[in-house]
């Protein structure tokens, strides 16, 4: 919640965001992460960090 502050975003805990937006914050965490579209098969990766 406290990056979406930072970058101007007032948001719930269950609104939805841009992906981008999203994207972003995971990277700046050090995760890898992706779009999925509704539908396509969920796939789970971990920080090898």
């Amino acid at each position: 919640m406290a990056d979406l502050l930072q970058k101007g975003i007032l948001a719930t805990v269950n609104q939805t965001i841009d992906p981008e937006v999203a994207l972003q914050i995971a990277e700046e965490h050090g995760f890898l992460a992706e779009v999925q579209k509704e539908g396509e098969e969920t796939r789970y990766y971990r920080r090898t960090s």
